[in-house]
């Protein structure tokens, strides 16, 4: 559990990352990485187990 833990730390670490080069820098390139960032997220999210 404190793996996947880590794993969602990362993500959005990442996530962080790429919006903030969105922000500085407004391109489909940029926003493609946000949308994979979040789609990722969701499916974990998705498949979590409790």
């Amino acid at each position: 559990m404190a793996q996947m833990g880590k794993k969602y730390e990362e993500d959005f670490e990442k996530l962080c990352r790429d919006w903030n080069k969105l922000k500085a820098k407004p391109n489909k390139e940029a926003l493609e990485s946000v949308k994979l960032d979040l789609q990722e997220i969701e499916y974990d999210l998705k498949n979590m187990e409790f």
